[in-house]
């Protein structure tokens, strides 16, 4: 495998991971390109397929072309037929290697872990949690390592910003993703970022650590930075206005006609009794 020439940062990082003495020494690169069937593939899906199976071809690896299919309604067998057709056109393919998202849901379900840490100050997180399971601080922490030592690689973590100082909590969160991958080889697949806000027994203002709706998306944009590998969430916590601010600084993934209650989804109109916190964003999907 001669891949003496120039090469750009991902083949760096490749390089070094298959090399004598590397994290990856003797295993074979095995990548994925994920397009959503929903309509035809513009020149940043090309950009990306290119790395994945070119990547996958420079080092003797293989490529997987997987249909991300999570949005039946807006899916047609027409937008599949023509990725293949691109991809082919382009000089790659995927051999028997063709998968469908959805043949694996459940199981995608069952192996994902979601944990909010809430914060990383252990004093004002055992305040907060004085009695019951979650009050151990050390056993609530260490959740996604011993998640991932049993084989869950699916991961999100997240601080409920405000709780404590921010700069504290995002150093905590970064910290905490840079452990994850220094330890298991891979960082949270997700990252969540919640802000205190109004619910029936919470009061956001009696928090002296609340902060500006511009510094929220400031954290968001070095959370970007820091962590690009990563999905970013951001829930109907916010307002409309800082959601379609803070999606154009790195924000991946976002919830829409949420229900807080317990129940709440069973219902035909939203319930507002035992609402864990005000929904600030109340748009329906289709808006």
């Amino acid at each position: 495998m001669d891949v003496s020439e120039s090469r750009n940062f991902i083949e760096q990082f490749v390089a070094e991971d298959l090399a004598p003495g590397g994290r990856c020494e003797g295993q074979k690169i095995h990548t994925r390109f994920p397009p959503e069937p929903n309509g035809y593939l513009h020149i940043g899906h090309a950009k990306a397929l290119c790395i994945d199976f070119g990547t996958a071809e420079k080092f003797g690896g293989i490529c997987n072309l997987r249909m991300d299919d999570t949005n039946p309604a807006k899916e047609d067998t027409e937008y599949v037929d023509a990725i293949k057709d691109d991809i082919h056109w382009l000089g790659f393919d995927w051999d028997e290697r063709f998968f469908y998202g959805s043949d694996y849901f459940q199981q995608t379900y069952e192996l994902a872990d979601i944990l909010f840490q809430e914060t990383y100050n252990k004093k004002n997180y055992e305040t907060l949690h004085p009695t019951g399971p979650k009050h151990n601080y050390d056993y609530h922490t260490e959740a996604m390592d011993r998640a991932m030592e049993g084989g869950i690689d699916d991961v999100g973590i997240g601080v409920l910003f405000g709780l404590d100082n921010y700069k504290y909590e995002f150093a905590g969160l970064l910290m905490h993703a840079e452990h994850l991958e220094a330890v298991h080889g891979v960082g949270p697949h997700t990252i969540s970022v919640p802000r205190v806000k109004k619910a029936d027994d919470i009061d956001p203002t009696a928090f002296d650590n609340s902060l500006s709706d511009e510094m929220f998306c400031k954290i968001a944009a070095c959370i970007r930075i820091a962590v690009p590998y990563t999905g970013m969430i951001i829930s109907t916590r916010e307002t409309p206005e800082v959601r379609e601010k803070i999606i154009r600084l790195g924000v991946s993934q976002i919830s829409g006609a949420s229900r807080t209650s317990v129940g709440g989804y069973t219902e035909a109109e939203r319930p507002h009794d035992t609402e864990q916190f005000d929904v600030s964003d109340n748009r329906t999907l289709d808006e």
